[in-house]
């Protein structure tokens, strides 16, 4: 390496190391700015609006943030509101009851035996509107809502656990029920879905007896009235049920969920009845679940 080289290297290395000095310092002189002049040193956002297109993009930020905050609190209040119903509240179905074109709720009380119904104000929140008796007092389980007797009004089908029946309340349109049919079952019953099952083009009504391992099919009769097509044992214990067409032959299948207690309680089934589409179904196949689905 000649002279020149070393002065050379010589001269980089003087130059890097006085530029790391200055560079630290700037840091220690920026660390030693006072937070009141530092405020100073940023321009106002007003200032920044008069002078560039940036202060346009940042009043569009702040102003949609503070869209969406109000957004959120307005969604917290309408989550966080409560609801008179009847005592003790146990299962609830939604449909347009009184016609407005909003969803509704509707719920059964337990202890009070009445049906509750919560109209929608068409903001998302709920008014409670109205308590219908079905039989005071006494047990109602499920509830499913439909338009049996096709007139255009939601009507209601409910699981009376007390009396053991099946009890449909027909809608007037504005949210409440006129008057109640009732269908004697041997046992109580748990669960009751609508499907037409004989596609007939009116709904008819499918009901687990969990205590006697049945399912019951109610067919309509064509006015919102029922009768008893057929009672189908099944091996193992019922309580919820869901309708569907699960191999898309255009015929309504059911799928219900087991109570049974097994001997390994982490296995439990579902029964899966495929429909003959005449209200009638073909033997059950099980499926293996977790435990008490």
């Amino acid at each position: 390496m000649n002279t020149y080289d070393e002065e050379i290297l010589s001269t980089n290395t003087y130059n890097d190391t006085s530029k790391k000095i200055n560079d630290k310092r700037i840091r220690l002189k920026l660390l030693q700015i006072p937070f009141d002049s530092l405020n100073k040193t940023i321009p106002s956002t007003q200032h920044i609006e008069k002078d560039s297109s940036v202060g346009t993009s940042l009043s569009r930020v702040n102003s949609h943030y503070s869209e969406n905050v109000d957004h959120v609190q307005h969604a917290q209040q309408k989550l966080n509101q409560l609801i008179q119903t009847g005592d003790w509240p146990y299962y609830m179905t939604s449909g347009d009851f009184n016609n407005d074109g909003s969803l509704d709720l509707a719920t059964t009380s337990n202890f009070d035996g009445d049906i509750s119904a919560l109209l929608n104000s068409r903001n998302g929140t709920f008014q409670y509107y109205v308590r219908f008796v079905i039989a005071a007092g006494l047990y109602l389980i499920c509830i499913a809502s439909d338009d049996f007797n096709k007139d255009g009004k939601l009507d209601v089908a409910i699981c009376n656990e007390f009396l053991k029946s099946i009890q449909i309340a027909f809608g007037t349109g504005n949210g409440a029920f006129a008057y109640v049919l009732q269908y004697s079952m041997n046992n109580s019953s748990t669960f009751i879905s609508p499907g037409n099952f004989n596609n007939d083009g009116y709904l008819d009504l499918a009901v687990t007896i969990e205590s006697s391992r049945t399912i019951v099919v109610l067919l309509n009769n064509k006015n919102g009235t029922f009768r008893v097509q057929r009672t189908h044992n099944i091996i193992r214990q019922p309580f919820a049920l869901t309708t569907s067409n699960f191999i898309n032959d255009g015929k309504l299948d059911l799928a219900i969920t087991d109570t049974s207690i097994s001997r390994n309680d982490m296995i439990n089934y579902v029964t899966v009845l495929v429909g003959n589409g005449d209200g009638t179904f073909q033997i059950e196949t099980l499926f293996k679940t977790g435990g008490r689905p």
